[in-house]
């Protein structure tokens, strides 16, 4: 079997090598990862719905949660399954969510995916479908009230539109461009549409800045923080609700 790693081919041995350093790195308390994580509840039954190469599916194994990671990817579940297989509570499969049945989780975890997709009405309308009465959504994203949104869009004329419509005609990749973007109140609102009663929310990972990295200490300060580049909301169902295509 062949594994990618950013697009370049790697034994078996180069896979968990890599994976457990990555692991290492997102361990620490100030890492998306981990503050995430303790907002999950302990015990449950979770879907990490876009599992990628499945750490968040093993730290919520780790907190007792039984776990389903899905992922369109084949090379990330095998990816997944290599390093994580052997525990019948933490199972990765090629999966589209409409296969799952109705209100199966008690959790369902949804980390960095929603700005990928087309339909996010859509992609929300089916966590719902899946999450048990009362049952919890966690959701991650980038949030575009940051200085970098503001300060690139000024700088965008005729000639870089031109330039950004042909490389998205000619290579676009799912994996990782970015079609969606929100702001934290309008995410709130949308999310509340469909059904789901606001729970908590965090920002995190620092305010990003053009062509630098981000300014971490810049997210501890209250009159800043809302700036960061990540946002998370954890939501509970209250209802479903149901949306067509063209909604």
């Amino acid at each position: 079997m062949k594994y990618y790693l950013y697009n370049e081919g790697k034994t078996e041995e180069e896979v968990r090598k890599f994976i457990s350093e990555y692991e290492k790195g997102v361990r620490i308390p100030a890492s998306r990862y981990m503050r995430i994580l303790k907002h999950v509840p302990k015990n449950t039954y979770a879907l990490d719905y876009g599992c990628g190469w499945g750490q968040f599916s093993k730290f919520m194994r780790e907190k007792g949660c039984k776990v389903d990671g899905i992922d369109l990817s084949q090379n990330a579940i095998n990816i997944a399954n290599l390093v994580y297989s052997g525990d019948e509570n933490l199972k990765f499969e090629v999966k589209n969510i409409r296969e799952i049945k109705d209100e199966k989780y008690d959790v369902v975890v949804s980390n960095e995916v929603i700005e990928h997709t087309h339909n996010p009405g859509n992609y929300v309308k089916e966590c719902n479908r899946v999450l048990r009465d009362g049952g919890i959504l966690i959701i991650s994203l980038p949030n575009i009230i940051t200085p970098k949104f503001f300060l690139s869009t000024l700088v965008y004329n005729h000639e870089k539109f031109k330039k950004l419509n042909r490389d998205m005609l000619n290579d676009y990749d799912k994996a990782h461009h970015h079609i969606q973007a929100w702001d934290p109140e309008t995410f709130c609102r949308f999310l509340s549409t469909l059904g789901f009663e606001y729970i908590d929310h965090e920002f995190m990972e620092g305010l990003p800045f053009p062509y630098c990295n981000y300014w971490r200490f810049g997210s501890k300060i209250p009159l800043l923080k809302n700036l960061s580049y990540t946002m998370m909301f954890k939501m509970k169902k209250m209802k479903f609700v149901e949306i067509k295509n063209c909604d």
